[in-house]
């Protein structure tokens, strides 16, 4: 653990430091604020330094750990290759570093492949390329070659089980004889594993035998993988959610809008909703359109508050004109990095329904697409997955079911309030009538109706979501009622 340095004492060491630039030091430095989260600090330290030592290749990777912390995609990738011109130790970390970029900040996934084939060129048994080149694959729907890679890392390593998993997750082929449904059986709820990994193998599990349709033993698995899932999760509070959302409906009130001044002219559209609520299919078919471009779920908003230190709906409530324009404007700058064109793109990160009174203070052209999926649904559907660490409602159906329930009713708060900016699209009526339901879609974002929205199946596009396999098949209503195959 590292233990800050006291205030006179950093100062003195800084000092130091600047008159005569030492790597020890610096090293000294960083560790105190990379501590505290001060990476600007880091960043600037370490860029001084190299000013002096321009050959150090480990303290440009470590600069340009610092400028991805920083938010500096671009200039980090420039730094790691700068590591590797200098002939770093290990430049399989460094190509792999470059990769996770590339695909997890800017939307470039060619070049992300590259960089993920050059680590494994320098290191053809590096499993963690291997396995987000897999990941890769999946995104892009090359089921064949994801499943090549996986393969590989098990003759590597057959007990490399996250491989095991994802094989399982993805190939649509196995029996219940196959080997690794054997491997992975033996496997569940073994104590060496930490929680995570068994609630891994429950999910991949379960979605086996929902597949087979052995419905009973699927939700064993289901119900086993949750209770794992929810030993390293917080406990979600229905009482301090529900307060959550009263503090969002009382400040963002219609008095909090009513004489609001414009902030940005600029027009932005967002699917939002429950997770699980059809929102990548919906996105999917839009994304057909000439007009419309699919942006994937962005994460502006999530880090907005973590990067900024904000407490929402409290602190936000206050900003001044000037911080909500320049927040504007950092979106806009966002999306620009990631989009060669930002005319049309759909950000489609669910949970923004929470964000919607600042997102609209902020844009006040912004249009919402609202997902709703029947409840019974919907709650099966996420419990059937292992979302992120902040759904900490998503392993017990209780909690799901109250969570939907506050979801529809801040909803039905912003369509009070927005009654123009605000589409809803219900999954059963694109599964039943998708031409009548995408045309008004298409209509509320002032598009007309286009043939090739409704091949969204056959389209090469990436989707980095758990919809990622069934938006690359035909519309199906299987999804439909799908709660009925479940007794619970």
């Amino acid at each position: 653990m590292t233990i800050p340095l006291g205030e006179l004492k950093l100062i003195e060491l800084e000092k130091t430091f600047i008159a005569k630039p030492n790597e020890i030091i610096l090293n000294k430095l960083v560790s105190h604020f990379s501590s505290v989260e001060n990476f600007n600090k880091c960043a600037s330290l370490t860029q001084f330094y190299l000013l002096f030592d321009y050959g150090n290749a480990n303290q440009w990777y470590n600069f340009s750990y610092y400028l991805k912390k920083c938010n500096s995609y671009q200039k980090s990738i420039n730094s790691y290759k700068i590591s590797l011109s200098f002939d770093i130790e290990h430049p399989e970390e460094v190509y792999l570093n470059i990769a996770v970029i590339y695909t997890d900040f800017l939307n470039s996934h060619d070049a992300a492949r590259v960089a993920l084939l050059k680590a494994i060129e320098c290191n053809p048994s590096y499993i963690p390329a291997l396995y987000n080149l897999a990941n890769l694959y999946e995104d892009i729907g090359e089921k064949k070659l994801a499943l090549t890679q996986l393969k590989r890392i098990l003759q590597i390593d057959n007990r490399y089980i996250e491989a095991a998993i994802r094989v399982v997750n993805i190939d649509t082929s196995l029996t219940k004889n196959n080997n690794l449904i054997t491997q992975l059986s033996k496997n569940f709820g073994n104590s060496q594993f930490i929680p995570q990994i068994n609630a891994e193998i429950g999910y991949a599990l379960g979605h086996f035998f929902d597949r087979n349709h052995d419905y009973a033993t699927a939700f064993k698995y289901f119900k086993q993988a949750n209770y794992y899932n929810g030993k390293y999760l917080p406990v979600y509070n229905e009482n301090e959610y529900e307060n959550y959302i009263d503090s969002i409906i009382n400040l963002y009130n219609s008095d909090y809008f009513e004489n609001f001044p414009v902030i940005s002219t600029k027009s932005v559209t967002f699917i939002c909703g429950m997770f699980r609520s059809g929102s990548t299919l919906i996105e999917q078919i839009l994304n057909g359109h000439s007009k419309l471009q699919s942006g994937g779920e962005l994460e502006f908003y999530l880090r907005f508050f973590e990067d900024n230190r904000l407490n929402y709906p409290y602190d936000t409530i206050n900003l001044s004109q000037n911080v909500m324009l320049k927040h504007a404007n950092d979106y806009i700058d966002y999306l620009r990095e990631r989009f060669t064109s930002i005319t049309g793109v759909i950000d489609k990160r669910p949970d923004n329904f929470i964000y919607l009174g600042l997102i609209k203070a902020m844009f006040p052209n912004a249009k919402f697409i609202h997902t709703v999926r029947q409840k019974e649904d919907n709650a099966l559907s996420i419990y059937f997955l292992q979302l992120g660490n902040k759904m900490t409602y998503s392993t017990q159906l209780d909690n799901i079911n109250h969570y939907y329930e506050q979801h529809f009713r801040l909803m039905e708060h912003w369509k009070r309030l927005f009654p123009n900016n605000i589409h809803t699209v219900h999954y059963e009526d694109v599964i039943k009538n998708p031409t009548h339901s995408i045309t008004n879609t298409l209509a509320f974002l002032d598009c007309e109706w286009e043939d090739d929205c409704l091949n969204f199946f056959n389209r090469p596009t990436v989707i980095k979501t758990a919809s990622v396999w069934q938006v690359r098949q035909p519309l199906y209503s299987k999804s439909v009622n799908r709660y009925k195959n479940y007794k619970y």
